[in-house]
């Protein structure tokens, strides 16, 4: 297949850059504007840009891709003094709340904010906050964009910020991951002119790989690269993870994921997890496609129906693994199925 060498240089380039090892070797003959439309789809264009650097990458490339990466800086700045504002007022509401997800990761875990992409901002709060959070807010002229099932939208300073009190919001699994006393632990944020907080690396994570396996059915290389990188945290209570999976009833999904992301990128994480109770779920070659074909462009109605069955082969509770079920059998899910298109 003519794609299989730019998804595997893309694969070995991110990587590198979450293992902090030398960069590898273009191979002969790749196709560089290929590579550009993976890198696009996957948001991971200034990452690879980053790894390989500019001398190793076509000129009118890198000149795309640094307009870009400006982009993004300038989005993450603006974002970032938004964030302290809403933090701010969020704090002398006595409404504890952290970043999630990109803001964190990108003040972080990244060696700099413009590689790591983001559209919104991402807060928890405390489910209690949630009957208060409008008339608070109104008292500083905010009016919600959007009222969701558990979550408000709003716009500050031309930043989007969606506003949670639940960590899941699919019904299936959202009472199972309750991360109200999660923010407890919270954790200040370096730098800025105003204190933001975050989860725990171990918070972190878990968070991480529920959002993208149950909300995105893992479906950019950008949410395996954020996993990734936290998973190389020397410091990181693996026990303390598992156990937060186990009281959760999401230890399947758990290990699935992060045992994808380990195959992906070649992390040796069952190397360095020897001892420490964690063993990642073995990954079948037939599942591995299914997962890494719509990440590689590729994507076919057989890729799909896997992805679905393991929705259900993950599941641990029956009441679970019933509503996916429900869910899967629904008109809209089986019309995606049945006029799949790539």
């Amino acid at each position: 297949m003519k794609t299989a060498a730019e998804a595997q240089f893309l694969g070995q380039v991110l990587g590198s850059f979450v293992r902090r090892t030398p960069a590898p070797v273009a191979p002969d003959g790749l196709d560089w504007l290929h590579l550009e439309r993976l890198a696009a789809r996957n948001k991971s264009m200034s990452i690879v840009l980053h790894t390989l650097g500019a001398k190793r990458i076509p000129a009118d490339i890198v000149q795309r891709w640094r307009h870009l990466g400006v982009g993004i800086e300038l989005h993450y700045s603006r974002a970032h003094l938004a964030t302290i504002k809403l933090c701010r007022w969020l704090e002398e509401a006595g409404i504890p709340a952290v970043v999630l997800r990109g803001m964190a990761l990108a003040s972080w875990a990244y060696p700099t904010p413009g590689l790591r992409p983001m559209v919104d901002v991402d807060i928890l709060v405390c489910p209690g906050a949630r009957d208060v959070l409008p008339a608070y807010l109104l008292k500083h002229g905010l009016t919600p964009a959007q009222k969701l099932r558990s979550q408000l939208v709003y716009q500050i300073d031309g930043v989007v910020f969606e506003l949670h009190w639940s960590l899941l919001t699919p019904k299936r699994y959202r009472k199972l991951v309750n991360a109200s006393a999660w923010l407890d632990s919270r954790v200040a944020l370096p730098g800025g002119d105003g204190v933001v907080y975050r989860l725990t690396a171990e918070h972190e994570l878990l968070e991480l790989v529920c959002h993208s396996f149950i909300h995105h059915e893992v479906d950019s290389l950008l949410q395996l690269v954020d996993i990734a990188l936290i998973s190389q945290f020397e410091a990181l209570d693996w026990k303390y993870v598992m156990a937060l999976c186990e009281r959760a009833s999401v230890t399947r999904l758990f290990r699935f994921t992060l045992g994808f992301a380990d195959a992906l990128f070649n992390l040796g994480l069952q190397t360095r997890l020897a001892g420490t109770g964690v063993d990642l779920a073995p990954l079948r070659q037939r599942l591995a496609e299914a997962y890494e074909a719509p990440l590689f462009m590729r994507d076919a109605r057989r890729h799909l129906l896997q992805r679905k069955i393991n929705l259900l082969r993950v599941a641990e509770k029956p009441e679970v693994w019933l509503k996916q079920l429900i869910r899967f059998l629904n008109v809209d899910q089986l019309g995606r199925l049945i006029h799949f298109r790539p």
